[in-house]
């Protein structure tokens, strides 16, 4: 049940980190 709620946690981060992240490395390739 731990595992799950981590793992749950961790994709909601990534979903949400994603979506700063992903425009972030885009500027930095187009540098």
């Amino acid at each position: 049940m731990q595992d799950n709620q981590r793992f749950f946690l961790r994709a909601t981060l990534i979903r949400g980190n994603a979506h700063y992240v992903v425009p972030a490395m885009r500027g930095l390739l187009e540098l």
